[in-house]
């Protein structure tokens, strides 16, 4: 290829050469030779070639040069002597080769411009392809995001499912094991019907093959019958013709009779003449003889007492034949065969009342044949209607069994959906009873949740009403079942009522193929009897032929044999004696085929009898049989009528179904409903629970202030004496005191609410505070009493004690004066009391004090329980004045 790219290359420099220079062509050759020595080591690779040549490099351009350069040399060549003519081969076989490298050059690029194409094509199917897996690539991670979305909600509903069932897990145990104990008896139920109706198919496959079998019988029985007709008819063909030969030939013998009568008359009168001619024919007698012996043969397959008369035939025969000489015995042998066709016209008249009988007979088996057709076809006809009933009835039966099956997986997921609604019905109740036991604590707010109970309890009802309904409805697929087996029973029977019908049929199959197989015999034999008639006819035809040729020469051979009868008359008369005998022999034998036809004709009788009693079974079976037709037609009715109500029940159990499932997300979406309201109700339990914590602390520091207090009343109680002991008129001057202390105490209670330290007053002012102190207590002692222990009886004795000492004197208060102190002492309490549980409403209030060290909502209600106490406070000291100033 390199040397070829070269030549290519260096082809415009050879061209130019001879122009300029008239010089031979063996420079040409020479330097061609030597630019393929030079492309050899200096020129590129062909893939160079051509590219260069595509891309119009500059390399052709500087090889002209070289050629100008060596152009000096070709003038030193031309002065060599002329060229041989293989450079001229040469040079031509280069050109070729140039003009081949040209073309596959241009292929070259034409390939090089599809290749290119072809990878701009194969870059934008790859863009595209990139795009594709770009797309697909975003359809997957959405998909991935949307799976993860997915498996944490089935995770969440999962955790939710569990939490759900855990609590239902003990109580639908039990009903589960109730339930499958059910299912198992159900499973127990199924598996016998499925049982049966095996047993049912199986024994419906066993009547379909039985009735294939007797179709096949059937079908060849019809083969067989047809068969027998074909040949009837033949039969009856050749009878007619020899019926038709019969007539000709009877015309031909009572013709030749007549003419051989005539004869004989001529022959008694012409013996002697003929004896000679006798002699003559004394060769063809025997001829006839063996004829007679093959006759003789035929008619020993009749009876062997025929074969006997043959054998003594053969012997007179042989005594015929060592008397040569006496030609007379052709003369007894012609009158033996007069005789004979006598004989042969009484057979013929016998064969014709024969065939006459059996024209009838055929007649009569032919309108039998037909019959037996036409009960065939109809007995084809019920059969096929039996087996397109056998069809329907395995259909309805497979109808009804995968009916059966539908409504099983029916009432298996019905019973799932009961199991599934009795775990959420218990689970549903436990918590019913757990909200129960949260009502008992707080009634007046879980109101709204007792009304959601009651109508989830009515909704129970409901289901379990439902449920109560599957189950009659289960109860009557049940009732259906046993229907259905009974009718199944029924079926059987009737089928097994047709296969005794069929073995009876098959029965009487069997009977009529033997019967039709006895008439073919007889008619075979008749066939034969025929042939050998005809044979034997034909036969006589032609001894008659023969005779009529032989009578002529006879009348000439009389005359001379005249003279031999006298002299053969004794020896004539002996054989006649023997023919006579053997004629009666014969007749014996006609009559026994005369009896044995005889009874052949009473054997047919009694088979059309049978026949006629065989058709009237029939009919009786083909009338029982409809009946029994009627009777599965009534039962197909009953079956498609179970069916349409077992389609009815199944589209309302469906109903049921979807009604049920409805119930069931209600129930749900109650439920849920139901859980927020207790995650609610545990939040405002939680709630409680620290304002009982709160409660206990305050009590605790109540109970550390109680010391305190009783300090103090002691102090004031000791006060309260000596200003007893004092004289009225300071009496008076304490009371005015005290009641500006009272008119005092308001400002000093809202100074310590602003500074949050009531201990911050004037020294004259510390005995109301500390009395404000010492009720506070006392209220805070009721208040804690009676919300602990719920009495208010424990509260008034409190009181009662706190107020004994605070007595200063018993002769001082009168009875109606402490009732109306108790009276206004309980109304202050019940006032404090209503205050403090708005006091414990606002326990997370928002209120804060400036320079309070406790927290807020006890300060609050610090401030609130002060007031009331310092109402009782100034209460006090007004029934202290008035105890006093009443003395006076």
């Amino acid at each position: 290829m390199a040397t070829k790219s070269k030549s290519s290359s260096e082809t415009p420099p050879a061209t130019k050469i001879p122009i300029s220079k008239t010089s031979p062509a063996t420079p040409r050759v020479s330097k061609l030779s030597r630019g393929v020595a030079k492309s050899e080591t200096d020129s590129p690779s062909p893939l160079q070639s051509t590219r260069a040549s595509a891309e119009r490099s500059p390399r052709p351009a500087v090889s002209k040069p070289t050629v100008d350069r060596r152009s000096p040399k070709t003038s030193i060549l031309a002065e060599k002597p002329a060229p041989s003519p293989r450079g001229v081969q040469k040079a031509s076989e280069l050109q070729a080769q140039l003009t081949a490298l040209q073309e596959n050059l241009k292929k070259a690029e034409e390939k090089l411009t599809s290749v290119e194409k072809e990878k701009e094509k194969a870059i934008n199917d790859l863009k595209e392809a990139q795009k594709l897996s770009e797309e697909t690539n975003e359809k997957l991670r959405e998909a991935l995001v949307a799976q993860k979305s997915a498996e944490e909600n089935i995770e969440i509903e999962k955790f939710r499912a569990v939490e759900m069932e855990q609590a239902g897990i003990e109580s639908a145990q039990k009903k589960e094991e109730q339930w499958e104990k059910e299912i198992e008896a159900v499973k127990n139920q199924h598996a016998a019907d499925v049982a049966a109706l095996v047993a049912a198919t199986q024994e419906l496959e066993k009547v379909k093959q039985e009735l294939t079998m007797t179709c096949d019988a059937k079908d060849q029985a019809l083969t067989h019958a047809d068969e027998a007709t074909k040949i009837a008819e033949t039969q009856m063909e050749k009878v007619e013709t020899l019926t038709a030969e019969i007539t000709r030939l009877k015309g031909l013998l009572n013709a030749k009779f007549e003419s051989e009568a005539d004869q004989t008359n001529k022959m008694m009168s012409e013996l002697n003449l003929q004896i000679e001619t006798l002699k003559s024919e004394a060769t063809q007698s025997e001829k006839l003889v063996s004829e007679l012996k093959s006759e003789i043969e035929m008619l020993k397959s009749e009876s062997q007492e025929t074969d006997k008369l043959v054998s003594e035939l053969k012997s007179e025969v042989e005594h015929l034949k060592s008397e040569e000489n006496e030609l007379k015995s052709e003369i007894e042998t012609l009158n033996l065969e007069l005789r004979k066709a006598k004989v042969y016209k009484e057979k013929l008249g016998h064969i014709e009342a024969s065939f006459e009988e059996l024209n009838v007979e055929l007649e009569a088996a032919k309108m039998s044949e037909s019959y037996a057709k036409s009960v065939m076809e109809e007995w084809k006809k019920k059969v096929e209607e039996l087996d397109l009933q056998v069809e329907e009835a395995k259909r309805s039966e497979r109808s009804a069994s995968s009916s059966l099956e539908s409504t099983v997986k029916d009432l298996e997921n019905n019973n799932r959906l009961l199991r599934d609604a009795e775990t959420e019905l218990s689970s549903l109740k436990e918590k019913v009873g757990l909200l129960e036991m949260s009502n008992v604590r707080q009634k007046g707010d879980l109101e709204e949740s007792e009304r959601a109970l009651q109508k989830l309890k009515l909704e129970a009802s409901e289901t379990a009403k439902k449920a109560e309904s599957l189950k009659n409805d289960l109860e009557v697929v049940k009732e259906e079942k046993i229907q259905a087996l009974n009718n199944e029973k029924l079926a059987a029977s009737s089928v097994q009522n047709l296969l005794e019908e069929k073995n009876k049929l098959i029965i009487e199959l069997e009977t009529s193929k033997d019967e039709e197989e006895k008439s073919k015999k007889a008619l075979e034999s008749l066939a034969s009897a025929l042939h050998e008639v005809s044979s034997e006819a034909r036969e006589a035809k032609e001894k008659l032929l023969l005779n009529q040729s032989e009578n002529e020469n006879y009348e000439a051979q009389i005359e001379d044999l005249k003279h031999a009868l006298q002299t053969t008359n004794e020896k004539y008369q002996n054989m006649l004696d023997d023919a006579k005998h053997e004629v009666d022999m014969l007749m014996n034998t006609i009559e026994k085929a005369k009896e044995s036809h005889k009874s052949t004709e009473s054997e047919w009788k009694e088979k059309e009898t049978e026949l006629i009693g065989c058709v009237e079974k029939s009919k009786e079976e083909n009338d029982s049989l409809q009946k029994e037709i009627s009777k599965l037609t009534n039962l197909l009715q009953e079956t498609e009528k179970e069916a349409y109500d077992s389609n009815e029940e199944r589209t309302h159990i469906k109903k049921l179904l979807k009604e049920t499932e409805s119930e069931v997300s209600y129930l749900k979406e109650v439920l849920g409903d139901a859980k927020g309201e207790s995650m609610n109700l545990k939040e405002s339990l939680m709630d409680k629970e620290n304002e009982l914590q709160s409660l206990d602390q305050e009590i605790t520091e109540l109970k550390a202030r109680e010391v305190e207090s009783l300090k103090k009343i002691e102090e004031l109680t000791k006060l309260l004496e000596e200003k007893s002991a004092k004289p009225t008129v300071d009496e008076n001057e304490d009371a005015t005191d005290s009641e500006k202390d009272y008119d005092m105490l308001p400002k000093v209670v809202e100074f310590s609410e602003h500074n949050g330290d009531a201990k911050t007053e004037q020294p004259s002012k510390e005995t109301p505070v500390i009395e404000n102190k010492s009720k506070e207590f006392e209220f805070k002692v009721d208040s804690t009493a009676k919300d602990v222990n719920g009495e208010h009886k424990d509260s008034e004795e409190v009181e009662f004690k706190m107020w004994e000492s605070c007595k200063i004197e018993e002769k001082d208060l009168s009875p109606e004066r402490d009732e109306t102190v108790r009276d206004e002492s309980f109304d202050d309490d019940v006032d404090s009391k209503t205050e403090a549980g708005e006091g414990y409403d606002q326990v997370n209030g928002t209120e804060n004090v400036e320079n309070g060290a406790s927290s807020p909502s006890k300060q609050d209600s610090h401030v609130k329980k002060k007031k009331p106490l310092l109402k009782k406070f100034g209460s006090l000291l007004k029934k202290k004045g008035t105890s006093n100033t009443t003395p006076k």
